[in-house]
């Protein structure tokens, strides 16, 4: 790969992570107009942007230079890609449905088929910040805003490839509706205490089975018999639907009656039953808006530009004693980033989370502090730090509001922050719907000890 190759994929790949420092965003669709070596264009989507870094990466390789430069223009009054809006919107499905909403009223009225996966928490945002062309919280929410000025409503149509992505055959799968149970069992001692948490007694009964109980009959070389005791022709209720039993010999024979459009869960797979056969049914663990396109009622009700946070920096301390002090002297929140850096994880969050608009809005409301807690391991033993990285978040006095493990990106972030500087219990934080959120299991280096 060569040099002008390079520079194209830093570029692009500055356009998605906020690192975008010497660009301006400009106000509408217009062609690039070259100067000398400088790239002069108007620009009002990312797509058109690559086009343009794409052609001039092109036409630098064939003149033999190895550097581009782009000055985009700004128009103050419009939402452009990477500027920070504060914004109200309303959900709705193809059929019309509210999905989602971040004012009460609308909140209220979300279809009862969304209010598991989107509103867990009970309690409508308010007007929710986002960045502009960018993954907010509600999938499709950065890309609505785009092109519309501060005060403006309007009806936005974005396009499933924009908000949840495309739908995934694959992820249909296929399950019996007969579950066979034999009437007697032995399991060994140790399983029968992990499972139930105490020890096996002669007599004592328990369930191995949602459907029926089963008694304890023996205790012998460190297996323990059981008997399951079903009634047949008993119907028992299920999460999904209802079951019967049937009692036949030396076994046991759930049948399983599931109810299309209920929700199944299967460890930590969440699915929803799509259809069924006499003797099959089918759960579909898609999104329930994969492949859909979304209307979004959007109200814009601030706006400022990219270029208000271009040299905004997170003014970053790193001697704890200093922090602490300046944080009680000032009475401000503090906010401690425990970090490695050989950890990849640890430097996309200072390379990219808090280069985030979202996050430098906040730049002068918080104390910032960060500790290689890999080379000074004190702090990741009084912090009981398990990965890299972690966030703690204190009050002005010190004490510890919350620790988050793993990567977080600025979205899910700055709405902690947004929590912590209004008082509200941190617990009690709306969930968050990204397509993919911050996944701290997932997201984190392991610690090495």
């Amino acid at each position: 790969m060569n040099s002008i190759q390079i520079i194209k994929l830093l570029m692009i790949a500055a356009c998605i992570v906020m690192t975008t420092a010497v660009l301006t965003i400009a106000s509408q669709t217009g062609d690039a107009v070259t100067h000398g070596n400088v790239i002069e264009a108007e620009v009002n989507d990312f797509e058109q942007l690559k086009q343009i870094i794409e052609k001039a990466s092109k036409e630098a390789r064939e003149k033999g230079r190895m550097s581009i430069n782009i000055h985009l223009a700004e128009d103050p009054d419009m939402v452009q890609p990477a500027d920070l809006v504060a914004v109200d919107y309303t959900v709705f499905d193809s059929r019309g449905r509210i999905v989602y909403a971040t004012q009460p009223e609308m909140f209220a009225h979300i279809d009862v088929r969304y209010r598991d996966p989107f509103a867990q928490a009970g309690a409508a945002t308010g007007s929710e910040t986002v960045l502009a062309g960018f993954a907010g919280l509600f999938p499709g929410s950065g890309q609505a805003v785009l092109g519309l000025r501060k005060g403006e409503r309007k009806t936005v149509m974005v396009p499933a490839d924009k908000s949840f992505g495309p739908r995934d055959e694959k992820k249909i799968k296929t399950y019996s509706r007969q579950r066979t149970f034999p009437r007697t069992a032995v399991i060994p001692v140790d399983a029968y205490i992990k499972t139930f948490d105490d020890t096996p007694e002669t007599g004592q009964q328990v369930r191995l089975s949602p459907y029926f109980s089963s008694r304890v009959t023996g205790i012998k070389d460190g297996m323990v018999s059981l008997e399951n005791i079903a009634t047949d022709g008993d119907i028992v209720e299920d999460d999904f639907g209802v079951a019967t039993i049937n009692v036949e010999n030396d076994r046991i024979v759930i049948t399983l009656d599931p109810v299309i459009g209920h929700p199944f869960k299967v460890d930590d797979n969440r699915g929803i039953i799509s259809s069924k056969t006499d003797t099959h049914f089918y759960v579909d663990y898609n999104q329930p808006l994969a492949g859909e396109d979304l209307r979004f009622d959007v109200t814009v009700r601030d706006l400022k530009k990219f270029s208000t946070f271009e040299k905004i920096e997170i003014p970053w301390i790193e001697d704890h004693e200093t922090a602490m002090d300046l944080a009680f002297q000032e009475q401000k929140p503090l906010v401690l980033l425990l970090y490695a850096d050989w950890c990849q994880w640890s430097q996309k969050m200072l390379n990219h989370t808090f280069k985030d608009p979202r996050i430098k809005r906040f730049h002068d409301r918080f104390v910032w502090l960060k500790i290689d807690s890999d080379k000074e391991r004190m702090y990741k033993t009084v912090f009981e730090q398990k990965d890299f990285p972690m966030i703690v978040l204190m009050d002005n006095q010190g004490e510890i509001l919350e620790k988050i493990g793993g990567f977080q990106d600025g979205g899910t972030l700055s709405l902690k922050l947004d929590r912590v500087l209004a008082g509200k219990p941190l617990e009690e934080q709306t969930a968050i719907h990204t397509a993919n959120p911050s996944a701290s299991s997932a997201q984190h280096c392991q610690s090495v000890n």
